[in-house]
């Protein structure tokens, strides 16, 4: 997990080191100013969350104990046409 403005202008081959070495309190700070969230595929796949999900991922971020390299599982659900996210849960990153 990684806030936006910390991929913008970053190569895609380093998009997954980018998000993997993202600073907790760097992404804290975005969440109190621009406050868009992104999720980071191992592969580098991108992909933006919703407007709903800055107070879900602010939440699991003060909660979490890991400085950097934040994982979580995002659950969503389709409303008035839209994808929105409902839960975000912290999970431990994959192996290796």
């Amino acid at each position: 997990m990684v806030d936006v403005d910390c991929l913008r202008g970053c190569p895609r081959a380093a998009v997954s080191h980018r998000a993997a070495g993202h600073l907790r309190a760097c992404a804290l700070a975005a969440g109190f100013s621009a406050g868009a969230y992104a999720l980071v595929a191992p592969g580098g796949t991108v992909h933006v969350l919703d407007h709903r999900a800055t107070q879900l991922v602010l939440w699991a971020l003060w909660r979490s104990t890991r400085e950097a390299g934040v994982w979580v599982r995002v659950e969503r659900q389709e409303r008035d046409g839209r994808m929105e996210t409902v839960r975000l849960t912290e999970v431990d990153p994959p192996p290796g």
